[in-house]
């Protein structure tokens, strides 16, 4: 199974990449975060198990088992695992080999 670290104590486990869908684990460590960035595509999260605070446009909700939220395409979107370690399933309309860097890098800047 093809795994990228997103950031420290965050690994995406790629469960399908075809030519039209994508479908990934992501499992957090405690405390973890994937920081905030936007992209093209728009993106399903759907929580496996742990608390998760989504940060989307400005906005924060609480994501906890059982739970989802829709990402919009070009929205800035941040998650974090708020207790032990966690999940979730993420999914998204464009098949992509990794995650597109150059929206990261440009939420660091």
């Amino acid at each position: 199974m093809k795994q990228q670290q997103l950031a420290d104590g965050v690994v995406m486990s790629f469960l399908s990449d075809s030519q039209g869908l994508t479908v990934s684990r992501i499992d957090f460590e405690a405390g973890a975060s994937a920081s905030l960035h936007a992209h093209a595509h728009e993106e399903v999260n759907f929580a496996l198990d742990g608390r998760f605070e989504v940060e989307l446009a400005g906005s924060r909700y609480l994501l906890t088992k059982g739970t989802s939220v829709r990402i919009p395409p070009n929205t800035q979107h941040s998650i974090r695992n708020l207790a032990g370690e966690a999940s979730l399933l993420c999914i998204w309309p464009a098949a992509m080999n990794a995650i597109d860097t150059t929206a990261r890098s440009r939420a660091k800047a």
